[in-house]
């Protein structure tokens, strides 16, 4: 009698490298390097998008600041134009006399002056 010791695996390793099985592992491998790689695009995609929003944000800001000291600048501008100085410059210009004494022309009860 031969006594001879063999070991048996759980499994047989002619039905590990079945082609099936193989195929099977080089689509799941193919499918999730693909899917990783789209989604480090669509990561890529949306840090592009949050970056060039900062950045408009940054120039309207900017913009708005200008305008804001465009706009300061306009009303010291238009409340010296429409200071009391220059009204009375405008007036003297014009020939305008101040007047001291004013006369009220009366009249009397039911008199009225026709032609």
């Amino acid at each position: 009698m031969n006594n001879a010791l063999s070991i048996t695996f759980p499994f047989s390793i002619v039905s590990f490298f079945d082609l099936k099985r193989v195929l099977k592992l080089r689509y799941l491998l193919v499918l999730s390097v693909a899917s990783a790689l789209l989604m480090a695009g669509f990561y890529i995609f949306q840090v592009n998008a949050i970056i060039s929003e900062g950045y408009s944000i940054n120039d309207y800001q900017s913009k708005l600041t200008q305008l804001s000291q465009d706009n300061k600048r306009l009303e010291v501008s238009s409340l010296k134009s429409n200071s009391l100085n220059i009204t009375e410059q405008k007036i003297q210009e014009l020939g305008f006399e101040k007047i001291d004494k004013i006369n009220y022309i009366q009249l009397i009860d039911n008199q009225v002056v026709t032609k």
